[in-house]
């Protein structure tokens, strides 16, 4: 009788650790996002920084805010090599990946919502030239804000 207690109690005690919530929440737990509010990481080669597309992209993200008695940016725009893009740049609040690939058709975002940390967005923007890229960020200039700014909101 005493051994079936025992064997009761250890059971019991096994059931309430794998069966409690907070024990498997603790290793699923998500790494907390970094960075300042209205701080961008673009991650993106050199020749597209410094060419039209960079010059695009720093024209939209740091445009000032309307409505400010004094000049403020969008964003705090932070340029990054893809090789550079690992450990704890990857765990950053708001990321815009910058790909220029010759086999996409034509220009698109994607979204991402807490890849690397919580509470993160990703933005992949991808086209297969650089032209094609400013174009296509002229057009959907409005959208990109609204969804960075949706974000850190």
């Amino acid at each position: 009788m005493k051994k079936f207690v025992k064997w009761l109690a250890v059971f019991a005690v096994l059931a309430t650790c794998f069966g409690c919530k907070a024990f498997r929440t603790l290793s699923d737990q998500r790494v907390t996002a970094q960075g300042a509010p209205y701080e961008l990481i673009v991650v993106c080669d050199q020749p597209e920084w410094q060419g039209a597309l960079g010059d695009t992209l720093r024209s939209i993200l740091t445009e000032p805010v309307a409505g400010l008695n004094q000049r403020e940016p969008h964003f705090d725009v932070l340029r990054v090599l893809p090789s550079g893009f690992e450990n704890l740049v990857t765990r950053h609040r708001n990321i815009l990946k910058v790909l220029v690939d010759p086999s996409v058709k034509e220009p698109v975002t994607a979204v991402q919502y807490d890849l690397y940390a919580q509470p993160q967005i990703v933005l992949t923007l991808e086209g297969p030239t650089q032209a094609s890229l400013v174009s296509y960020l002229d057009e959907h200039r409005a959208e990109l804000l609204y969804v960075l700014e949706k974000a850190e909101r």
